[in-house]
């Protein structure tokens, strides 16, 4: 039995804030955005920041840019545009991402957190395809973001939410 194939809902195990997958999304994200605002944007490559570059390659481009890679599906979940985009998407992920998790198991909540975020890549390649639309990269996880939160209001449809102000 692997790590992905764990029932954390089990009463053995018990409720974990901080299940294996949900741990290592926040990890990647964090350690993606720093890189990339920290470290890239003091670094050049033929006198081009390398942040350009990691844009470039690894946000989701536009399809009429002719610098769409069909890995960019995946790697634009894991960029974001500042400290509140990445600071409010990782708490909605560890707020109701971890009673899924906890739930499903990690393998199958994995599986349904990368195909919200693909998903959401695809509707957004799909509009980006009308006349008249912005031809800007994406970044961010928000796809798969809005995709726990209807997963976790569909499967706690009655459980109180407590906001901050």
């Amino acid at each position: 039995m692997g790590i992905y194939d764990r029932d954390y809902s089990s009463p053995k195990r018990g409720f974990s804030f901080f299940p294996p997958v949900l741990k290592s999304l926040l990890i990647i994200n964090v350690i993606v955005f720093m890189i990339d605002t920290f470290f890239l944007e003091m670094l050049s490559f033929g006198g081009v920041p390398l942040s350009y570059l990691f844009t470039k390659y690894f946000a989701l481009q536009p399809i009429q840019r002719d610098i769409f890679y069909p890995w960019q599906l995946v790697t634009y979940l894991f960029m974001h545009g500042g400290l509140g985009h990445i600071f409010f998407n990782l708490f909605a992920l560890w707020m109701f991402g971890a009673d899924l998790e906890n739930l499903w198991g990690s393998r199958r909540f994995l599986v349904f957190y990368l195909l919200c975020g693909i998903g959401a890549g695809l509707v957004q390649l799909g509009v980006q395809l009308f006349p008249g639309s912005e031809l800007a990269a994406t970044v961010g996880a928000s796809g798969a973001i809005f995709g726990i939160l209807l997963a976790f209001g569909l499967t706690f449809p009655d459980r109180p939410i407590i906001m901050f102000p």
